[in-house]
C-alpha cells in the first residue's frame, strides 16, 4: 500500500491524521563529541526572541462556540498580517457562516483573525489580526545549504508553543508542488508555523509529515508571493471563486505540460503500456503467482507523491495509473474469460470526498478499436460541487482478444477539466500496444 503524505492537519476533534527525519549523528573513533548545550542554547535563544511572533490558530464553530480545529501561524509584518496553511483555515473558506478564526499568542493574548487570501495548490493562507504587532518575522532571501540547522516553531497537539531543531535537506525529489524536506519532527497542530534559520529568517512553512521524523515544508517563496498579491482587506477577497480559478489554472498547466512531452512506456507481459505521463510519477510492480491459483497476474502501479487538500474529507491527486496483465496456462479460454470479465469491475483507484464535496460517479461503457487491439472501456466522472467545471475522472480499459492472456488498465485523474480528462484518456488508450 502506498503511504501518501497528508497535511499535519490542524488538530480536528474526533479525527486526527497523524501526518513529520531526526538528525542521526554517527560517532566515530577520534571524532570530536557533539556539544548539545550549544545546540540547546541556540534553540532556546531563538524561542525566547520569536515566541511572540507565532500564534495558535483556533477555528471556532459559531453555533456552539467550541473549537473545531487547531493549527499554527506567524506574523510577517507590523500591521498584523500573518501566514498559516490553507488546510488549517479551510472550514472558514467553505462555510464562513459556521466557522471563524481567532489567534492565541504564547502570552495568552487572543484576537480575531480575518482570512485575506489563500493558495490552495501550495496549502497557504494569509490571515490578519485587527491589531498591529511589535514582533514579526521576515523571509530569508536565499535557500539554506543542505545540512544547515533550521528550527520549526508551532503548537503541537494543543500543548503550547514549542521549537523543534532539525536540518534543511533540500527540495523534495519528484514533487510537483516544490516541497522542502525538513529533517526534524513536526506534529499535528504545528501546521502553518514557521521554520526559521539561526537568524530568525523564515525558510519554509510547516505543512506535512510522513512519520519517522521525515517532515515537509512549503517553500517560503510561495508565502512571499501570496502576500504580495493579497488584497488589502478580507472584504475584497472572493475566496471560493479564487480557489476555483487556482485549481482550474493548475490542472490546465499540469495537463498541457504532460500532454506535450513524449509518453514513457514499459513492457508488461505481452504488452507495451503507458508508464510515466510526467517525470514525477513513481512506479513499482509486483506479481501474484500462488500455487493454488491457475493463473498469474503481473502488476504495475504509478502515482504522484503529492496531492491537493480541498477540505477535511476531500483531497485530490492529479493522476495515478495501474496495469494488470493476466495469463493462464491451466484455464481454458471460457474459464479464463469469466475470470477476466469479473475482474474488470475491481476498481483500485482511491478517491476521497464526502457527499457534500462531490456528486456520484456517472459512467459510460463502450468498445473501442485501437492499434491492432480491441478494448472494453468504462469512463466515469463525478463533479466537484464547489468547483464547477472540474471533475474526478476514472478510465478502465480491458483488452479483448482470444486465448488466455489479457491486460486491464486503470487511469485516474483528480480535479481535472472534462476536455483534459478526455484527451488524456484517449492518449492513454493509444499508448497500449500488443507485442506478441
Amino acid at each position: 500500500m502506498v503511504i501518501m503524505r497528508r497535511p499535519l492537519k490542524s488538530m480536528k476533534h474526533m479525527s486526527l491524521r497523524l501526518l513529520g527525519m531526526v538528525l542521526v549523528c554517527g560517532l566515530f573513533a577520534g571524532a570530536v563529541p557533539a556539544q548539545p548545550d550549544q545546540a540547546s542554547a541556540s534553540a532556546q535563544d531563538l524561542y525566547e526572541k520569536w515566541r511572540d511572533a507565532i500564534f495558535q490558530v483556533r477555528i471556532i464553530n459559531t453555533r456552539t462556540g467550541t473549537t473545531s480545529a487547531l493549527g499554527s501561524g506567524f506574523f510577517i509584518s507590523r500591521d498584523g498580517s500573518g501566514v498559516s496553511n490553507f488546510h488549517v483555515v479551510s472550514e472558514v473558506v467553505h462555510t464562513p457562516d459556521r466557522y471563524r478564526a481567532e489567534y492565541e499568542r504564547a502570552d495568552g493574548t487572543r484576537g480575531d483573525l480575518a482570512l485575506v487570501a489563500v493558495d490552495v495548490i501550495n496549502d497557504l493562507a494569509v490571515v490578519k489580526s485587527a491589531e498591529p504587532v511589535d514582533v514579526h518575522f521576515s523571509f530569508r532571501a536565499t535557500a539554506p545549504r543542505t545540512g544547515e540547522h533550521i528550527f520549526a516553531l508551532g503548537n503541537p497537539r494543543d500543548l503550547g508553543a514549542t521549537i523543534v531543531e532539525g536540518t534543511y535537506s533540500g527540495p523534495v525529489a519528484n514533487s510537483i508542488y516544490q516541497r522542502i524536506h525538513f529533517t526534524g519532527s513536526l506534529n499535528p497542530g504545528m501546521s502553518g508555523g514557521p521554520t526559521i534559520d539561526s537568524r530568525g529568517r523564515v525558510v519554509g512553512v510547516n505543512v506535512a509529515t510522513s512519520g519517522n521524523q521525515i517532515s515537509f515544508l512549503v517553500d517560503a517563496n510561495h508565502a512571499k508571493a501570496l502576500l504580495a498579491r493579497a488584497p488589502a482587506t478580507a472584504e475584497d477577497t472572493p475566496l471560493k471563486q479564487d480557489l476555483r480559478d487556482q485549481l482550474f489554472s493548475a490542472q490546465d498547466n499540469f495537463w498541457q505540460s504532460a500532454m506535450s512531452r513524449p509518453l514513457d512506456t514499459t513492457s508488461l507481459g505481452e504488452f507495451s503500456v503507458p508508464a510515466r505521463f510526467v517525470p514525477q510519477l513513481s512506479c513499482w510492480g509486483d506479481s501474484s503467482e500462488q500455487d493454488d491459483q491457475k493463473y498469474k497476474v503481473l502488476s504495475q502501479e504509478c502515482s504522484l507523491r503529492d496531492y491537493v487538500y480541498l477540505s477535511r474529507q476531500h483531497s485530490v491527486e492529479a493522476m495515478a495509473l495501474r496495469h494488470d496483465y493476466y495469463e493462464s496456462s491451466e484455464l481454458n479460454p471460457l474459464a479464463f474469460s469469466h475470470l477476466y470479465s469479473d475482474s474488470f469491475g475491481d476498481v483500485q483507484a482511491m478517491f476521497y470526498g464526502a457527499r457534500e464535496d462531490v456528486t456520484g460517479f456517472r459512467c459510460r461503457t463502450d468498445f473501442v478499436k485501437g492499434d491492432g487491439l480491441n478494448f472494453r472501456t468504462a469512463f466515469c466522472v463525478r463533479g466537484l460541487r464547489e468547483y464547477p467545471g472540474l471533475y474526478d475522472a476514472l478510465l478502465r480499459v480491458a483488452t479483448i482478444k482470444p486465448g488466455t492472456k489479457g491486460l486491464q488498465s486503470e487511469f485516474s485523474m483528480g480535479a481535472v477539466s472534462l476536455d483534459n480528462a478526455v484527451a488524456a484518456s484517449r492518449r492513454f488508450i493509444e499508448a497500449i500496444k500488443w507485442n506478441p
